[in-house]
């Protein structure tokens, strides 16, 4: 585990940073930049799907799925528009990076958490691809109406999704923008604005130090 160098995370007023990850997990869901983390790939879709649904709707240690829950899993698959409720044998290794990112999307809203974290989730895809699971990203969660805090380099990504944009620098926020100004911003008014105020955070830290 990761802890802060100072101050607290709180969740319902309660502090949670030094809560283990497997109760945080609880709460809180998380998609990764590598499409192989966060899914077992020697095991098939279902199976993968299955971990997390009877570790939160049923008994943790059952293996089995009932008919009813493979088709409500093959409802939730359908959603990414991918095919992937008609892959429910093929093992997850097999799949493109693209379709492991949808299946662990998928996964990581199963047991409806309150928080989810993307880290950078399309970084390593292509355009075209990245594109596609931004727009899954976006169905999920307008559809379970799920907090999102999405991590990413890409500009163009930051002002087109989201309701509020966070630009960080060495760990504080310098910039914090929301809706008409955040719409109002180009790609390029980004970059102007974050020389200037990365260049005023230094100034600042020169005078204070």
């Amino acid at each position: 585990n990761l802890f802060p160098d100072e101050g607290e995370i709180l969740y319902r007023g309660e502090p949670i940073e030094h809560l283990p990850s497997y109760k945080r997990s609880a709460f809180i869901s998380c998609v990764y930049q590598d499409p192989s983390v966060g899914v077992a790939p020697n095991l098939t879709i279902l199976e993968n799907l299955s971990m997390v649904w009877n570790k939160y709707h049923r008994n943790p240690f059952r293996s089995g799925i009932r008919r009813r829950e493979i088709e409500l899993l093959k409802e939730k698959l359908a959603l990414c528009q991918l095919g992937l409720e008609n892959m429910l044998d093929k093992k997850v290794k097999t799949l493109s990076g693209g379709q492991r990112q949808a299946v662990s999307l998928i996964m990581s809203i199963l047991h409806k958490p309150d928080i989810l974290l993307l880290d950078e989730h399309t970084g390593a895809l292509d355009p075209a691809t990245a594109d596609k699971i931004l727009s899954i990203t976006r169905h999920l969660v307008d559809s379970y109406h799920v907090t999102t805090l999405m991590v990413t380099h890409n500009m163009q990504q930051a002002l087109e999704n989201g309701n509020r944009l966070l630009m960080l620098d060495q760990g504080t926020i310098i910039l914090d923008v929301k809706g008409e100004e955040k719409a109002r911003l180009t790609p390029e008014d980004l970059i102007e604005r974050f020389k200037q105020l990365k260049y005023q955070s230094i100034s600042d830290r020169l005078v204070l130090n």
